[in-house]
């Protein structure tokens, strides 16, 4: 019988469809492949693909038996982009000399998470990526600020949704887990303020005049 046009059977899974959520692996290196189309604007770019092994699976949306795994990301010069939201992430773990193409032979601790503000096209929306949440071996470094530091540095001269916006959105800022809900529950601001550590202008522009 031959088969309908359109059917809920034989679907094909997408190219890049990964189960993990997150995930401790040996990183090997990376590839690159020119795409025809990169996400939201349709015009060609560039895929990187990140290969890692010795996998211990902590999260995944199916079971996931293989010692490999392999992430494969858009690439972007844009901050506010997947590769964008991977590469703050990584930056924090690492000396300011080391770039990822050094970081062969390195355990990562690697986390599929939600809430990063990315342009799609029209608007700013909410979308997930994924972070480094820890780096072990030969490259690992201590962060350089803390949550706190962070929110001082980014509340300096912007109003609060500005403030909002870039801090929740910010590797260092929502790895802290006393700053973070702070933010989120609009204590933070008025905390500072309260503390001398901030004040706000006429026009709801805020200006740090301490550092933690």
């Amino acid at each position: 019988m031959e088969q309908p046009i359109v059917s809920i059977r034989n679907l094909e899974r997408g190219r890049f469809s990964q189960p993990l959520k997150e995930f401790k692996g040996t990183f090997k290196g990376l590839s690159d492949e020119d795409v025809e189309h990169t996400e939201y604007n349709g015009k060609p770019g560039l895929r990187v693909h990140l290969k890692f092994s010795d996998v211990e699976v902590i999260e995944s949306t199916e079971p996931y038996d293989f010692p490999i795994a392999e992430l494969s990301l858009p690439y972007s010069k844009t901050a506010d982009s997947i590769w964008g939201v991977l590469s703050d992430s990584m930056v924090l773990h690492i000396p300011d000399n080391k770039n990822i193409t050094d970081l062969a032979g390195v355990r990562m601790h690697l986390k599929f998470t939600p809430g990063h503000m990315m342009w799609d096209g029209q608007k700013r929306t909410p979308r997930e990526s994924w972070e480094v949440v820890g780096i072990e071996g030969k490259a690992s470094a201590t962060p350089k600020k803390s949550g706190l530091d962070r929110a001082l540095e980014i509340l300096n001269g912007k109003t609060t949704q500005q403030f909002n916006q870039a801090a929740l959105s910010d590797p260092v800022v929502r790895a802290d887990s006393e700053i973070q809900p702070l933010i989120l529950g609009k204590k933070f601001i008025p905390q500072m303020i309260e503390m001398g550590a901030a004040t706000v202008d006429k026009d709801g522009v805020h200006h740090v005049t301490v550092t933690s």
